[in-house]
């Protein structure tokens, strides 16, 4: 079957949707572009969520209900089901991030010192011109189509971090967490 429309989009269940969410129950579904430039860079998939786990590393009840989106955020940061992966990228070679944010109730301020982003896309698809962004913010469900230009020597290793941020609600700020 032909798909119309390219872009970045996710699917999850929407029966007993928060408890599922919470249990890893989502994906990405990318649906490319024929005609779209090659020099975007390498391209990778980062679906964000976090969990929450006792001591022995064994899961917590998801929260349901108003707690479940009103600062439940969980105590591990996932990236793409692993817990701060690593990415191996060349000295100056343009980085795509298609990004996703599967928490259900963390919002991901991103930040790498010394480096900004381009924004070329959003849950609408590609916007008509780059938007040059610090630290982009993803709230719960929101996507985001990056931009990342490494700096600095090979070999060197940068951290991707969840930046604090105060979401207005009856809840503390976020801490920052490793991402990868």
């Amino acid at each position: 079957f032909d798909l119309e429309d390219a872009g970045f989009y996710w699917y999850h269940p929407h029966c007993d949707t928060v408890l599922q969410m919470g249990s890893g129950l989502y994906g990405a579904i990318l649906v490319d572009e024929p005609n779209e430039p090659e020099e975007l860079g390498d391209e990778t998939v980062l679906l964000l969520s976090d969990v929450s786990l006792d001591a022995a590393g064994n899961p917590l009840p998801v929260p349901s209900g108003a707690a479940a989106v009103v600062g439940s955020e969980g105590n591990v940061v996932l990236v793409n089901g692993l817990v701060y992966p690593t990415l191996d990228v060349g000295h100056g070679r343009r980085q795509r991030f298609r990004v996703l944010n599967a928490a259900r109730a963390r919002y991901f301020r991103l930040g790498i010192a010394g480096h900004g982003f381009l924004k070329i896309g959003a849950d609408s698809g590609i916007v008509e011109a780059p938007i040059p962004v610090d630290q982009p913010v993803l709230a719960p469900g929101e996507r985001a189509d990056l931009l990342l230009e490494p700096l600095g020597e090979d070999a060197s290793s940068v951290d991707l971090v969840a930046l604090p941020i105060s979401r207005g609600l009856p809840s503390p700020q976020s801490y920052e967490v490793p991402v990868m």
